[in-house]
């Protein structure tokens, strides 16, 4: 497999495309040699172009480094794109030494207001998600015309291997389990996987129609988020929410994807997002806006 067959933009920027050698010297010089470093395998060329692809393909796709999946969305923008998601790591797939896996990154995407909180205060069973909190959302409730809405939508609604969400999040009940509350969504949840949900208390799992799960972990995140890469099998896992979960994935250095949905929309008090987590370390990768909110997509440095 040849650069020129891969990614010809890289090829006609530098006027070259003089055989493999050539062209492995000109894809360290574009592209970086740590690109090939971060493979795992210095000495493959195909597995380095498939890590550095993986980004682009695997958001519309959800396929393993497959070239014919990949290259279909991504040879169009790879040269322009590359060096930027270079430094994302992607871990292998291991149902499939050789290749590499395009949604193995973890996620977060949070709608927020403008003074930071991601849920209004008082949050109960008329207010999931507190008082006003309903607003920093209407952005992808209803019927969604704007482009830039209409994408965000689709990055936050990309299928996962799994998630991880907070007590809060699954519903208002507090405390014991003392009736039979199997989420906000009904029977068909939009996760279509399983779901880990942080709690004090013990629960049998829910199995609902679609494929989703809700698994009811009380050894706190890390014993969650363990679980969840665990069956999602190379596909992803996403934190779902609400703010202290998201904070704990933070906190633990798991978030490799974070968007932010942000609405121009102030609540004044609520469930802030970034309260006690120090600096994330946010490298802004793409920004979308719409009149309802400025949607911008994030790399965590790490």
């Amino acid at each position: 497999m040849t650069i020129n067959g891969i990614a010809p933009g890289l090829i006609r920027s530098h006027g070259t495309s003089q055989g493999v050698h050539d062209e492995m010297n000109l894809f360290k010089t574009s592209i970086g040699v740590q690109a090939i470093k971060r493979t795992g395998q210095p000495e493959d060329l195909t597995g380095a172009l498939s890590y550095l692809v993986s980004d682009e393909a695997g958001f519309f796709t959800g396929q393993t480094g497959s070239w014919t999946a990949a290259t279909s969305r991504a040879s169009a923008t790879c040269s322009r794109r590359a060096a930027r998601i270079v430094g994302w790591r992607r871990p292998m797939n291991p149902r499939r030494p050789r290749s590499l896996c395009c949604m193995t990154q973890t996620t977060c995407h949070m709608s927020i207001s403008l003074d930071g909180f991601v849920a209004g205060a008082d949050q109960d069973r008329e207010h999931p998600l507190g008082v006003g909190g309903m607003d920093v959302h209407q952005w992808h409730l209803g019927d969604i015309t704007d482009s830039a809405d209409v994408a965000a939508r689709d990055w936050l609604m990309r299928p996962r291997g799994a998630y991880v969400m907070g007590r809060n999040m699954f519903g208002p009940i507090r405390g014991g389990w003392d009736e039979d509350w199997r989420g906000w969504w009904g029977d068909e949840p939009p996760y279509h996987a399983p779901v880990f949900v942080l709690t004090h208390h013990a629960r049998d799992p829910i199995e609902m129609a679609g494929g989703t799960t809700f698994h009811f972990v009380t050894d706190g995140f890390d014993a969650a988020f363990e679980q969840a890469t665990a069956v999602a099998e190379g596909r992803g896992v996403d934190i779902a929410g609400g703010a202290s979960t998201v904070r704990q994935a933070l906190s633990a250095g798991v978030i490799d994807e974070l968007v932010l949905d942000i609405a121009p929309v102030l609540l004044g008090t609520g469930e802030r997002l970034f309260d006690d987590v120090g600096d994330p370390r946010l490298v802004p990768v793409e920004v979308l806006h719409s009149p309802h909110a400025t949607h911008i997509r994030y790399r965590v440095e790490r």
